[in-house]
Formats: C-alpha cells, sequence, structure tokens
C-alpha cells in the first residue's frame, strides 16, 4: 500500500470528525466544537420566561383545558420547553412537561431538528433528560446532521445522560436507535469509538449496540475504526462481543489491513492474535 492510511486520508478527515456535534478529539488532539444552535435569549422570549416563571403556581390551580400552553416559536424555531431547557430553568421545564398532557411540546423540533431531549443532553441536564425520556421523548428523533439524542450523549462524553436515557428505554426501540446511523453513516458506537471512549463503547456493547456496525457508505466497520484510532484496548473489547477480525470494507480493506498501512506492528500482532489473517 502506498498511503499511509489506507483509505488516503487520517482517521479524523476519514470518519468525518467535524460532524459529530461535540466536543471530538482528533487524531492530533484538536477539539471540534459543536454549534448547537443555543444563543441567547431575545428580550421578548425572557418576558415570556418571567411571565411563565411567575404564574407556575396559576398554572396548576387550572384545568387543561381551561387554557393553551405557549407553543409559539421564536426566531429559531424554539418553544417555551425548548428554551426553559437551555437556559436551565428547571422548574418552568418540569411545569411545562406536567402540563403537556398532550404532547404538543415533549418532541417537538426547532429550526435544527432539536427536540428538547436533545438540548437537555447538549446542556448537560441529567436529571430533566431523565424526565423527558420518562414522558416518552423520541430517541430516535434526529436533528439536522442526523443525530439522534443518543449520538449527541456519545459525542459530548455525557455518561450520566446515556444511562438516564437508555434506562427509560423500551428494548426494541433502544436496539433500533443504537443501530441507526446519522447523515455521516455513524452509529453511536462508532461514536463512542471515535471518541476513544472506552467506558461509553463498553456499555453501549452491554445494552444492544452491534459490535459489527458498518458505515453504509463505505462497509467500514467498529473495528475499522478501532484500528484507525489506533486504540488496542477498543479493538479487543470489539472481538470480544463478537467483531468480526477479518470483516472487508467495500473496497477490500481489513482492519489487519489498516494496521498494516498505519505500520503499527503491535496492532497488527494483537489482530492476528484475535483471529484476524486477512
Amino acid at each position: 500500500m502506498t498511503s499511509a492510511w489506507p483509505f488516503g486520508r487520517d482517521p479524523a478527515c476519514q470518519w468525518g470528525a467535524s460532524h459529530l456535534g461535540g466536543d471530538v478529539k482528533t487524531s492530533f488532539g484538536e477539539m471540534e466544537q459543536v454549534d448547537s444552535g443555543i444563543c441567547s435569549l431575545s428580550d421578548e422570549d425572557m418576558a415570556r420566561m418571567r411571565n411563565l416563571s411567575l404564574h407556575c403556581g396559576e398554572m396548576e390551580r387550572c384545568e387543561y383545558g381551561e387554557m393553551s400552553l405557549p407553543e409559539d416559536t421564536d426566531e429559531d424555531g424554539d418553544n417555551l420547553l425548548h428554551l426553559a431547557i437551555i437556559h436551565e430553568a428547571r422548574h418552568v421545564a418540569h411545569e411545562l412537561l406536567r402540563r403537556d398532557l398532550q404532547c404538543r411540546l415533549l418532541n417537538a423540533t426547532n429550526h435544527l431538528m432539536q427536540t428538547p431531549l436533545h438540548l437537555a443532553i447538549v446542556t448537560s441536564q441529567e436529571e430533566l433528560a431523565a424526565a423527558l425520556a420518562t414522558a416518552g421523548a423520541d430517541i430516535e428523533a434526529q436533528d439536522l446532521a442526523g443525530n439522534s439524542p443518543l449520538h449527541l450523549a456519545c459525542t459530548l462524553g455525557a455518561h450520566g445522560c446515556l444511562r438516564v436515557v437508555t434506562s427509560a428505554q423500551n428494548p426494541r426501540v433502544l436496539t433500533r436507535a443504537l443501530c441507526t446511523p446519522n447523515y455521516e453513516g455513524l452509529t453511536c458506537l462508532h461514536t463512542a469509538v471515535l471518541r476513544k471512549d472506552k467506558e461509553m463503547v463498553e456499555y453501549l456493547l452491554r445494552i444492544g449496540a452491534n459490535a459489527n456496525d458498518e458505515d453504509p457508505r463505505s462497509g467500514r466497520t467498529v473495528l475499522h475504526a478501532a484500528v484507525e484510532m489506533q486504540d488496542e484496548g477498543i479493538c479487543e473489547t470489539l472481538v470480544r462481543h463478537k467483531a468480526n477480525p477479518n470483516a472487508a470494507a467495500w473496497d477490500g480493506c481489513t482492519p489487519l489491513h489498516v494496521a498494516a498501512g498505519l505500520g503499527h506492528g503491535k496492532l497488527a500482532a494483537l489482530l492476528s492474535r484475535l483471529g484476524a489473517n486477512q
């Protein structure tokens, strides 16, 4: 092979690190900062938030049918539940959630296709993420980049949010969400591997992630990604969970080819011990 990288590009470029939507370490130690779409409240939004907060007590005394929930949106498409989460007005968010009996706010999306659960995870509000998940928030909802709330938790290394959200799910729905790629072809497991987050990789595998997940654009598996990131521990973990060490991408390249292309003899030897022979 003539290129140091089996696919002609370094791992960060090959796997599209910038699309992940969070602080993702590239192979050169750089950080890609997410644009979550979160911005400051306008004066009008601040007034709406203050008014809602002041009248939470009145909301508790009203029958649902006698009032309308604040479903209007601002210029970013954010409704008051989005805004309450963004600005960590937890009591307001919980009151809105409690009153949203018809689930008109629970899975509403803004202009970036972010649901309240997306925003709770982006803002690291674990307790609120748990409340949203328990209320039935859609863990399969995808934002403009195709990232589900689970993708964002994996991207940001939000272990607590990931655990509370996944623990509230139907196993079938959870498995489907874990196996769904974003628009760059990456599943949650790919994302955790690219962060070199072994703890998260192990957790995802325990709850149903597929160790043989493939990028639908190239056929490269999560093991290919782990080899490109030169993470021996994650490679061992994946193979222990039945990842195929001889899986070939669409161009015929196997994880062993990747290790050889990197000139990483130790990793190639490890793969051979784990059963790679192609």
